[in-house]
């Protein structure tokens, strides 16, 4: 009898803390499951002369300095230098001793840092976007060659297979400046350039953009280049491109959006804060779903600023405002559940 007790004693106990176990584990999945999905902006912010990577959710909440434990002697570059491929981030950096570029991959919590490709004597260039070619996901990068012209260079994600992107542009037409690419992935998969053409005959320039394919074929003009400045251009998935430009009639900088046919051109009407302006070239991202812009302005005493709005510059709203002379430069704009 008293062995038939303890038996039944001890199933209960198995019994009890399996079920609590069970539970236990239930509410884990519900809180990752339930948990929302969180906007998050990366933005580069300079500190005594050393670039950092900083983040901030959509709330304006949660803002924290990016663990990036790069190698002693090597510094974040300053332009066109972070590009995450959640769950990892990639990031140039320099090594003024060394006089190398290298660009770096890590976790977005610091941890796993591995150099994936080193440049020597290259001092310009700067991360571009990911797209995928032949289901190969490769990083896109742009850097000046020793004649200091601009190429454009792509590498699988582990650093090999590292080649230039080559694409036959017209006559008379270059690559406009290192802000000119933008990957568009999902159903689509193309790469934008902004382009700067001289006519031969009457000397004007103008900045068209075209479309090609991964492999850099299939060549397709898409805007003839009206444009009075190179458009820094931002690609959403499904919808269309996110450009930047600079009006040489009014000295204002103002963002455009069109299909990514060419159609449906229109700059995007933003009411801002007397004496705000928006800032030049890294100044604006898209989302994913082409809904929602995210950029930066400057005021009258120098205060950058991130604010949000609409696709169509409808509710616009502060989201952070930086301290007078903070040098900011936004990096990525994603969603993610940890960051």
């Amino acid at each position: 009898m008293k062995k038939n007790q303890y038996r039944i004693t001890i199933l209960f106990a198995i019994l009890f803390i399996t079920a609590a176990a069970l539970n236990g584990c239930k509410k884990s999945s519900n809180n990752k499951t339930d948990e929302p999905l969180q906007w998050n902006i990366i933005y580069r912010k300079a500190a005594a002369s050393v670039n950092e990577l900083w983040s901030v959710n959509i709330y304006g909440a949660n803002d924290h300095k990016m663990n990036i434990p790069l190698p002693d002697g090597w510094k974040l570059l300053d332009k066109n230098m972070a590009e995450l491929y959640s769950p990892r981030i990639y990031v140039l950096a320099y090594n003024s001793t060394l006089n190398q570029n290298a660009i770096f991959v890590c976790y977005t919590n610091g941890t796993g840092l591995k150099q994936v490709l080193s440049t020597p004597g290259v001092e310009d260039m700067g991360l571009l976007g990911v797209l995928s070619v032949n289901t190969t996901a490769n990083i896109l990068y742009w850097r000046h060659n020793a004649n200091k012209e601009l190429e454009l260079w792509r590498m699988n994600l582990d650093g090999t297979n590292n080649n230039k992107f080559n694409v036959a542009l017209p006559a008379n037409t270059y690559l406009a400046d290192d802000q000119q690419v933008a990957t568009l992935s999902g159903q689509y998969n193309y790469v934008f350039l902004s382009t700067r053409f001289e006519d031969p005959v009457t000397h004007k320039i103008t900045y068209p953009i075209y479309r090609c394919d991964p492999s850099g074929s299939n060549l397709l003009l898409v805007s003839i280049g009206e444009t009075d400045s190179a458009p820094a251009l931002q690609v959403a998935k499904y919808t269309g491109i996110l450009y930047h430009i600079s009006n040489a009639g009014t000295s204002v900088n103002e963002l455009w959006f069109m299909n990514i046919d060419g159609t449906g051109k229109h700059a995007i009407k933003l009411v801002l804060p007397s004496g705000t302006h928006l800032q030049d070239k890294e100044m604006a991202k898209l989302s994913d779903d082409g809904k929602t812009i995210i950029f930066l302005t400057t005021n009258v005493n120098g205060q950058a600023a991130i604010y949000t709005a609409n696709i169509d510059g409808s509710n616009v709203k502060l989201l952070k405002q930086f301290a007078v002379g903070q040098d900011i430069a936004i990096q990525y704009y994603l969603q993610l559940y940890y960051l």
